[in-house]
């Protein structure tokens, strides 16, 4: 008898009022979504899971589990923005597992249009989203996601990095000082970094800009960029 789950993967939070409204509304959705499957969550980081009340698997732990109860296919939803070190980590954990495993792509690499509809704000403001990045990366995904603004006549929606080129205070040219600036975290969830750097430079731009806000609203908290996910992983089964 085939058995077939899906896995639905998180970096994590160590804030458990992070998780609640970002990875715990998403796995409901998938399991509401694709109520015929066994739906596990799991958290890769290795910090917030050792920080965490709630025990929750490790993806290795996840995949353990399915073999044990004699599941034969897993299809895997990233929340990964970028093939960093993390998904390269779930792909090869994945290899190394005895199931058939089908993974999704990461955000940032797989319908960048959608993303950037799903994002957009005014045409009266100024909009700016800082992602983590890498700094020795070229963070390729972040520049096409700019490029997917412009194309969309989304010009004054820019991308900052918190690691790598281009940080917050070079994405001053080209915005209008005297607009008001939103700042928000290009991330699945308001964790740590979008508390201590997000928030941070964001107050450091109000040195330049008239009038900035932060909005602590990161990817997992919308409902469109969720549906994205869903798009995702209802592509890889069907």
């Amino acid at each position: 008898m085939n058995k077939t789950a899906i896995i639905v993967t998180y970096h994590g939070s160590s804030n458990e009022n992070s998780n609640a409204i970002t990875s715990d509304i998403l796995t409901k959705e998938v399991q509401d979504t694709f109520s015929e499957y066994r739906v596990i969550e799991c958290f890769s980081s290795k910090v917030v899971l050792s920080k965490l009340e709630k025990k929750r698997f490790s993806f290795v732990e996840a995949l353990s589990f399915l073999e044990d109860n004699d599941y034969n296919k897993v299809y895997v939803l990233t929340t990964n923005l970028v093939d960093g070190s993390d998904y390269q980590g779930i792909l090869n954990e994945a290899r190394q597992s005895n199931l058939e495993v089908v993974i999704t792509k990461p955000l940032l690499e797989d319908g960048i249009s959608e993303l950037g509809n799903s994002l957009f704000k005014d045409k009266d403001s100024n909009h700016l989203f800082i992602g983590h990045g890498f700094k020795k990366k070229e963070n390729s995904e972040y520049l096409l996601l700019q490029k997917a603004f412009y194309n969309q006549g989304m010009k004054n929606h820019k991308i900052a990095l918190i690691d790598g080129y281009p940080n917050a205070s070079d994405i001053v040219s080209g915005l209008e000082v005297n607009k008001k600036l939103y700042v928000y975290p290009l991330m699945f969830i308001t964790g740590f970094h979008a508390k201590r750097d997000v928030e941070k430079q964001s107050n450091e731009l109000k040195n330049t800009f008239n009038e900035v806000e932060y909005v602590p609203i990161s990817l997992g908290m919308d409902s469109k960029i969720r549906k994205l996910y869903i798009n995702k992983l209802e592509n890889i089964i069907r």
